[in-house]
């Protein structure tokens, strides 16, 4: 069965195939070794049974594979310091993770690969890149407005619509949200990081802030933050 592309869910609608992608430098071992990749056919599946769309999320990437990856990649330094990527290193047997371009500008710059737990594939929070793209979605930061996922999960979940930050540790690349005059979030803990890293937790920033979750997930992480404040002062005193 062939891999998985957005002509292969809806040929009327959906006529870009892996084939018709951006076409990247020849010599990039990653992206060769990704687009040489057969899952059988079972990401669509997999996508339908953790009630994903399957048409939208092809539409916005153009290829997805369930792949099994090697738990310890070879890291190749680049010819810049301080740079380097993980090599893609695909194994036979059941697939442990959801391998998909990251695409900016219309072009492929990255690849994220998101574990999928056990032999039923259920979805996990952990993501990594090969080359530390910070976000999924970066395009998308423009215009009046954008929405902040908190999760992998939530973003394919919308169709690849809006952006989520996957980077682990870096935080700079929230001031990139500074390029839109609203920010919808419906996780107040992402929103509250981005408005601290994003635009330096200055009070005039927050009314760029649209946040939707439950008001009893707002009030409980103030208590948190109440808590951990007064734990630390005791702490200090």
């Amino acid at each position: 069965m062939p891999d998985a592309t957005a002509s292969s869910v809806n040929p009327d609608k959906h006529q870009q195939s892996a084939d018709t992608l951006p076409s990247l430098a020849p010599d990039d071992e990653n992206f060769a070794a990704f687009r040489a990749a057969d899952d059988g056919g079972k990401v669509i599946d997999w996508l339908r049974d953790n009630d994903f769309d399957p048409a939208r999320i092809l539409n916005a990437l153009g290829t997805v594979k369930l792949l099994k990856l090697h738990p310890d990649m070879e890291y190749r330094l680049g010819a810049t310091p301080g740079t380097g990527t993980l090599m893609l290193d695909i194994r036979a047997g059941e697939p442990d993770h959801l391998v998909f371009p990251i695409i900016e500008g219309g072009q492929w710059v990255d690849l994220a690969c998101w574990e999928v737990l056990d032999h039923e594939c259920v979805p996990s929070f952990r993501v990594f890149t090969l080359a530390d793209a910070p976000w999924l979605g970066r395009d998308n930061i423009a215009g009046p407005r954008v929405r902040l996922h908190h999760s992998v999960f939530s973003w394919l979940g919308a169709g690849c619509s809006g952006c989520v930050s996957i980077h682990p540790f870096q935080r700079t690349h929230l001031k990139d949200l500074a390029a839109v005059d609203t920010i919808e979030c419906n996780e107040i803990s992402t929103a509250t990081e981005a408005w601290e890293w994003g635009f330096g937790g200055l009070d005039e920033a927050l009314s760029r802030f649209l946040i939707d979750d439950e008001p009893e997930n707002v009030t409980d992480y103030f208590k948190r933050e109440a808590f951990w404040q007064a734990a630390t002062a005791r702490r200090a005193a």
